[in-house]
């Protein structure tokens, strides 16, 4: 009985661009991405009575376990037990304050009230007055919160949270110079404060400032290399500056990190302005569709041709190295078709395709960990590519990895139930594993949709493994 997984090239006649010219907005600080000072200070230890310091105790663990109800009732009860606690309002609060962007604006009032209560018993808690500004921040009161920010910096001038919190305060009302004067001062007392810098680099750029704004960005790299964010605000400043190719550059970088952090919100946002902003060359298109032609006439010479004056045209098609990618793979050349799926997914890495044939020519090349790899990858970006997960499977397989091969091919099914590789390839598994009738089942639904399919030499496979499972008795 043969154990020769059958894995599919998800585009075997190539393909053609699938975007729209659509060009949208880029902003410099997107609305789930704008940095924040939500850091709670820790309230000096006091003593607790036994009972309460339980609770507490107890609402910590529930914190950490993920049970939020548990964690707020725990506190609640122990307030009761000690309800001139400043130290357990302010810990009741402080989590407030950490859901209400998850759990609604609600939470932000009721940590307002906690930090209220704070104050009472304390009114030299500068940190409780920062906390409660970041809340009324968070609500959109933001007269209010400079007005905290300002009482705590008057009680301790030193820490430069307090500055982030009014400077965040101000970008918001639009008082940008004022802003700019906190950031600074936050970066004499804190030199490498990444915070502070985007938004000096935001208010900058607000203000058509866009050499300041680019200096301030670059900075954060400067500290930290892989900060997204600081390429994608770079790419929106140059896109403003006209510098469209610089643009397109940094995206491309903020894409690249953002999927390396499975970040796929923000990656998903800034690879549709990328793909947007990337220039069309028509004549370079032209050649790419008359490339595609000759393959799917199996012309496969000419189509190399017309997708090499494509790249001479324009250097930069991912879509060019992408099918000629497949080209490589086909005639068996894989050193240079990994070069040219690695080049297209360099040029644009949210191609779920180009993941899934590099993915399947690492199967033929027997580097399966290296194919797992691309095709969890292509995943990611496609949750119902069909061929990533039925390929993902037969790198499995490969492994000995039977059970784990099934299941990819009953997800590839679940997306596509005419899918007869799927199946075939699942009746090979089972077949391995000793199922001998869930693997005839398999055989014959891929048999019937190979026929259908007129792939007959497929067909007769799936015939043979039948006869083969059915002499067994």
């Amino acid at each position: 009985m043969t154990e020769s997984c059958h894995p599919f090239s998800y585009q075997q006649e190539g393909k053609t661009d699938k975007y729209e010219d659509v060009l949208s907005k880029i902003s410099i600080i997107q609305s789930n991405s704008q940095p924040t000072n939500n850091n709670i200070h820790p309230y000096p230890t006091l003593e607790l009575p036994k009972d309460a310091e339980a609770f507490l105790n107890r609402a910590i663990a529930r914190g950490k376990g993920g049970d939020y109800e548990g964690l707020i009732e725990d506190l609640s009860n122990a307030i009761e037990l000690e309800p001139n606690s400043a130290k357990l309002y302010f810990r009741r609060a402080s989590e407030y304050l950490g859901v209400g962007r998850y759990l609604g604006a609600e939470n932000f009032r009721k940590a307002i009230d906690d930090y209220n209560q704070v104050l009472l018993f304390d009114p030299s808690f500068a940190e409780a007055y920062n906390d409660r500004g970041i809340a009324r921040r968070l609500l959109g009161d933001y007269v209010g919160a400079i007005e905290d920010s300002n009482q705590a910096i008057k009680i301790n001038s030193t820490d430069s949270e307090f500055y982030v919190s009014r400077g965040l305060a101000k970008i918001y009302m639009k008082d940008y110079h004022s802003a700019i004067e906190d950031f600074n001062k936050v970066l004499r007392l804190k030199t490498n404060d990444l915070i502070a810098y985007l938004n000096l680099g935001f208010a900058y750029s607000t203000l058509e400032d866009f050499d300041k704004a680019l200096e301030n960005f670059y900075q954060v790299l400067a500290i930290d290399p892989n900060y997204a964010q600081a390429y994608q605000n770079i790419a929106a400043v140059e896109y403003r500056m006209n510098n469209i190719q610089k643009a397109i550059d940094n995206l491309r970088k903020a894409a690249k990190l953002y999927l390396e952090q499975d970040d796929f919100t923000k990656f998903k946002e800034v690879w549709i302005g990328f793909k947007q902003l990337q220039p069309k060359n028509r004549d370079a298109d032209a050649y790419i569709n008359r490339g595609l032609t000759c393959s799917t006439q199996g012309d496969y010479e000419g189509a190399m041709k017309n997708y090499n004056q494509a790249l001479q045209l324009n250097p930069n098609d991912a879509l060019a190295y992408y099918n000629r990618g497949i080209l490589y793979t086909r005639s068996k050349a894989y050193e240079k078709g990994l070069e040219n799926f690695t080049r297209s997914i360099e040029l644009d890495p949210g191609d779920p395709d180009a993941y899934a044939e590099r993915g399947f020519l690492y199967l033929n090349i027997r580097e399966e960990q290296a194919a797992i790899e691309d095709f969890n990858r292509a995943i990611q970006l496609n949750p119902n590519h069909t061929h990533a997960y039925l390929n993902r499977g037969c790198a499995y397989s490969d492994m000995g990895d039977k059970r784990g091969a099934i299941q990819d091919f009953n997800l590839a099914i679940e997306i596509n139930s005419r899918d007869a590789e799927a199946y075939y390839n699942r009746g090979l598994a089972y077949c391995y594993l000793g199922f001998f009738k869930e693997a005839i089942n398999d055989y014959q639904k891929a048999a019937d949709l190979y026929k259908q399919q007129g792939k007959m030499t497929d067909y007769q496979d799936a015939l043979n493994e039948i006869k083969k499972l059915s002499a067994l008795g």
